[in-house]
């Protein structure tokens, strides 16, 4: 019998509460970051010129320049001010130091991310490693059970540039892949957006991923990586907020896939080691870069059975095209159901001329993983024993 096909959709919404900022409070969070005496930053310049930039143009009567309101506290509409100005000549700020606002806003939503967003200790005294964010490590348990009937098959898509969800999958073994070729895991991990643990190869242009177990699952062993930045780089460590920066640290281990060339045995950069491979958050998104996940994108709406949209309200900045895809598909859809915490009418409204089956659940990602397991026929208590077997966190973040 042929299996059914699930999809899960997540959203920004849905790494909220492993500690990511939404579109929102991004700037907020960024600014508190920025002036917390006990962090320090690397990019500490960037996050200056960003609000410097926002002060400047806010009091310049950029608004009237444009021709529109501009919502100073979404990062999604301050990148695309620093997008537009660009083509606005006899402007009184120099082409190169406008060109700096968006770069600066590029590492600003890293740094924030990286800093922002919690790995916690295992709850397994046991266990030396770090969780992923919670909840991710009881969604990818129940991902796991989903995994080993003969009902569904499962595919992933997330437009967050984390890797919470990546890490989840790893800790459980769970085979998947990104798509950046042709190679076809046994779950779609599909990243639209890009992701920080992609880099690009200067030799032969190819994206490729940094896996976490290329050097050894050991190195991401929590004490190990403290005793490396308290003894080797003098650092104290910021317990639970160090992932995302030390996989970036392992640019110059890693070897492209396709060309084969490594960084310590080339004369320049192999690797855009400051900026992994995202899209940012504005309207005019360029995906060329990413053409094959979007078709895969595309396939994967198309094909499914069920669908869950996680933490996901549909941004204006993704031209809706997600929606577009759903809208082309949803009449057979056995069931579409949108996960949300808040009674966002909007979300309602998206779909209000369309007589289809939808459910819309005012839940946050960790409350909605066991009314996904009832809809699916599965028992959570078992979920949640495996869960605490394997040392992961089911309670509330750290």
């Amino acid at each position: 019998m042929e299996r059914e096909k699930i999809l899960f959709i997540f959203g920004a919404g849905a790494s909220a509460e492993g500690g990511a900022p939404l579109m929102g409070n991004f700037l907020e969070n960024a600014k508190k970051i920025l002036f917390d005496k006990k962090i320090v930053l690397k990019n500490k310049d960037d996050f200056k010129r960003v609000f410097g930039a926002i002060d400047t143009l806010r009091n310049g009567q950029i608004e009237e320049k444009l021709n529109k309101k501009i919502d100073w506290d979404n990062i999604e509409s301050v990148f695309s001010v620093f997008e537009e100005i660009q083509s606005i000549e006899d402007f009184p700020i120099s082409s190169e130091d406008r060109k700096s606002f968006s770069r600066s806003l590029i590492r600003l939503i890293l740094e924030t991310l990286e800093q922002s967003i919690i790995f916690p200790p295992s709850v397994s005294t046991g266990l030396q490693y770090h969780q992923p964010p919670y909840p991710y490590g009881l969604f990818a348990t129940l991902l796991d059970k989903i995994n080993k009937t003969t009902a569904y098959e499962i595919s992933l898509i997330t437009f967050n540039y984390d890797f919470s969800l990546d890490y989840a999958l790893e800790r459980l073994h769970l085979q998947y892949g990104y798509f950046l070729d042709e190679d076809h895991p046994a779950i779609p991990l599909l990243k639209p957006h890009g992701s920080l643990n992609w880099v690009k190869c200067n030799q032969c242009g190819r994206i490729s991923p940094i896996p976490f177990a290329e050097y050894g699952q050991s190195y991401f062993d929590s004490y190990k990586i403290e005793k490396h930045l308290t003894n080797e780089l003098g650092k104290e460590p910021q317990t639970g907020k160090i992932m995302h920066s030390e996989i970036r640290n392992l640019l110059d281990k890693h070897k492209c896939p396709y060309c084969c060339s490594k960084a310590e045995s080339s004369p320049k950069p192999i690797f855009w080691n400051e900026e992994p491979v995202i899209i940012p958050p504005i309207k005019s998104k360029n995906y060329e870069k990413l053409q094959i996940i979007h078709d895969k994108v595309k396939e994967e709406i198309g094909s499914a059975d069920y669908i869950y949209i996680i933490g996901y309200s549909f941004p204006e900045s993704d031209n809706n095209y997600i929606r577009k895809y759903i809208d082309e598909n949803a009449k057979k859809y056995k069931r579409m159901i949108l996960i949300n915490p808040d009674d966002d009418k909007s979300l309602e409204n998206q779909f209000e001329d369309h007589n289809y089956r939808r459910e819309i659940r005012n839940l946050r990602f960790g409350g909605s993983i066991i009314t996904i397991a009832e809809d699916l026929g599965l028992d959570f208590t078992e979920i949640k024993i495996m869960a605490d077997n394997l040392g992961l966190s089911i309670g509330l973040p750290i």
